[in-house]
């Protein structure tokens, strides 16, 4: 899949090279609480921030589980070592899941998935890394690359005060995790409730 950032379109990869060099805006996200062994995806909300969907929420975006946007055998090319793990509401989210897998060079990697159907994108805390403005899909996103270590997310925008966030994150380069959360995005977007449904 490809993302288009502000001026053009450009591959996850590309996207992370153009990042350096300054089409984007200084910024870095709020990690979620770790604890020890294999890494976790970060989570960037606002401190603070409900799990229980309010008034305006996406009902249908709040039914939805993290863990049932992708398949086994969809996630064949991530290397994932076991079935997603559910880990609930939580930050902020109605549902999250996370992914271990490992890496072209076998490093341990994390793949999470956050449904936020009251947290729209003016709700990403952002406190380290680099932001760009783009598309997955059809769909307003924004990219935070470099965030916490070797992570990069995807929050991707479904409607003013919702939105998913995906994640890619462990022992791996920036670029690496970006090109992952890319594949990542490829899988889940189109799953995803369109506006208005």
């Amino acid at each position: 899949m490809k993302t288009r950032i502000r001026g053009g379109l450009c591959s996850v990869a590309v996207l992370s090279a153009a990042l350096a060099a300054g089409c984007s805006e200084a910024g870095s996200a709020q990690p979620a609480p770790q604890s020890g062994g294999a890494p976790q995806p970060s989570a960037s909300s606002m401190p603070g921030s409900s799990t229980v969907p309010g008034p305006g929420d996406n009902t249908e975006l709040a039914a939805l589980k993290a863990c049932d946007l992708g398949s086994e055998q969809e996630f064949a090319e991530f290397r994932v070592t076991r079935p997603g793990e559910d880990k609930g509401a939580r930050f902020g989210a109605t549902s999250s899941c996370v992914w271990i897998g490992r890496s072209v060079g076998e490093r341990a990697t994390a793949l999470g998935i956050s449904i936020r159907p009251s947290q729209g994108l003016a709700e990403v805390n952002v406190t380290a890394g680099q932001v760009s403005d783009g598309k997955v899909g059809e769909r307003t996103a924004k990219q935070l690359a470099g965030g916490t270590g070797g992570s990069c997310e995807l929050f991707v925008e479904m409607g003013p005060t919702a939105r998913v966030d995906l994640s890619a994150s462990g022992a791996i380069e920036v670029p690496e995790a970006c090109d992952l959360v890319g594949k990542l995005a490829e899988i889940v977007e189109p799953k995803l409730p369109k506006e208005g449904e």
